[in-house]
């Protein structure tokens, strides 16, 4: 039974059953993750599942062998329906010859068996005390484990217990109305293409350049770009934009003479006029630096805490309702700081239905001579 089926056999038949009857009706839902250090964020996501008409399976207090202890957790993966993962700051317990921790092995195999795997990674700037922070080689093999993670799923960050009951709730939810849509509709986001002149503009006062031999402009110092979001219109989903990043597709660091340009007159680089979601992003040889958002005029700026635009605090989710007419326009500046060639593209990672869905805009050059 898929999750959303065993969701509707819940609410339908649950005043007709008694209590036990009724919790074998629930669909069951894994909550992965290290135990000993979370707590109270594992309450928290219980109870999220709870309120979403879901049954938490949990592994409190495992065998007392290792053998005992992954046989049981693969096990509880199996009669789940959904997967999902709290990742931290500890890799967690590697059993005897073994080079992945209990919690890897959990997410591994639901992978296999595909199972929905919703994700959730603590913030960085959350405290915890220090003997929750893995050192050495657990460290190195949480890191790559959050690395596969990233590459295969829009992570959701939380800063809190209430965020993460809420995030493990809406995501359930979310998983439900994707898996009972009907079928032939097709719910996406529409993302306007960064293309000039329109969406993609040089910075003031700063020439374009367009080289023999190479396809497109090349933008000098920096780029003023913006994007239109809004729901395409079709199907019934929501859709959530969880993520805006800009990627280095190549850089070629160096001054090159035959792309030598001048500024005219004493422009000043910049996002320009102060006005909601206007960024500002630098990017440099050690890659992309977090955006600094504008605020209303005098308000300073707001600064993500990663290279995703919408990591702030707290997070930014635009979210596109099924049937409403929003639009949203996002725009800013990308400025270059060291000398050398930059392709560049932005990466939009969102959710359709609960389905996690990325796009890349078409990849466009600047060029920083000093």
């Amino acid at each position: 039974m898929t999750f959303a089926g065993a969701v509707g056999a819940a609410n339908v038949r649950k005043d007709s059953l008694r209590p036990e009857a009724a919790v074998a009706e629930m669909p069951r839902v894994m909550l992965s993750s290290t135990a000993l250090d979370l707590p109270r964020y594992r309450a928290a996501a219980r109870d999220g599942c709870l309120a979403a008409g879901a049954f938490p399976e949990m592994m409190e207090h495992l065998p007392a062998s290792d053998a005992d202890a992954v046989a049981a957790s693969l096990a509880m993966v199996d009669r789940c329906d959904v997967y999902v993962g709290i990742l931290a700051h500890r890799y967690g317990h590697v059993p005897a010859g073994e080079q992945r921790s209990i919690t890897q092995m959990e997410y591994e195999r639901a992978a296999g068996r595909g199972v929905p795997r919703l994700m959730f990674v603590i913030r960085d700037d959350v405290a915890v005390l220090p003997a929750d922070i893995e050192r050495g080689l657990g460290a190195e093999r949480l890191a790559a484990f959050k690395a596969a993670v990233a590459r295969d799923h829009v992570v959701r960050v939380f800063g809190s217990e209430d965020d993460l009951r809420a995030g493990v709730l809406h995501a359930l939810q979310a998983l439900t109305a994707a898996t009972t849509r009907p079928s032939g509709e097709a719910s996406d986001l529409s993302i306007s293409a960064l293309e000039p002149p329109q969406r993609l503009r040089p910075l003031a006062g700063h020439p374009v350049l367009r080289p023999v031999g190479r396809e497109g402009p090349v933008f000098t110092g920096g780029a003023e770009v913006s994007f239109a979001l809004a729901h395409n219109g079709c199907g019934a989903c929501s859709i959530h934009l969880h993520a805006i990043e800009l990627e280095v597709v190549a850089f070629h660091a160096g001054r090159m003479p035959a792309l030598d340009y001048r500024i005219a007159g004493d422009e000043v680089q910049g996002a320009g006029v102060v006005e909601p979601y206007v960024f500002q992003l630098t990017v440099g040889a050690g890659g992309v630096a977090p955006a600094r958002w504008m605020r209303a005029p005098g308000g300073g700026a707001e600064c993500a805490c990663s290279a995703n635009l919408l990591d702030t605090a707290p997070p930014r989710v635009l979210a596109f309702p099924a049937g409403a007419p929003d639009l949203e326009a996002v725009r800013g500046s990308v400025l270059a700081l060291d000398p050398g060639l930059y392709e560049l593209a932005f990466a939009f990672h969102y959710s359709v239905g609960g389905e996690d869905r990325a796009r890349r805009s078409r990849p466009f050059v600047i060029y920083m001579d000093e």
